[in-house]
């Protein structure tokens, strides 16, 4: 997943709530168990934010792909990775 407007923190953490399906800001119960089954999943995050080089970019899926068998990315928000905004 790569994320180039919001930081990965705030983006997992607005994922974990989503997936499960719970607002962990009103109440933190069930969040251990919710955290550990997010944990599992099969999600890898870019560590890139704002504008950043295509190349490094393509290198970090290349590498991606090749360490971790990634077979699909995400890339949120090109114009942030541009610098288009």
């Amino acid at each position: 997943w790569g994320s180039f407007e919001i930081p990965n923190a705030r983006l997992a953490k607005r994922m974990l709530s989503q997936y499960a399906r719970k607002d962990f800001s009103r109440s933190i119960a069930d969040f251990n168990d919710s955290a550990d089954q997010f944990q599992e999943l099969p999600l890898y995050f870019l560590r890139f934010f704002g504008m950043t080089e295509v190349e490094k970019v393509i290198d970090a899926m290349d590498y991606a792909i090749y360490v971790y068998d990634v077979q699909h990315v995400l890339l949120d928000n090109l114009q942030f990775m541009m610098g288009l905004q």
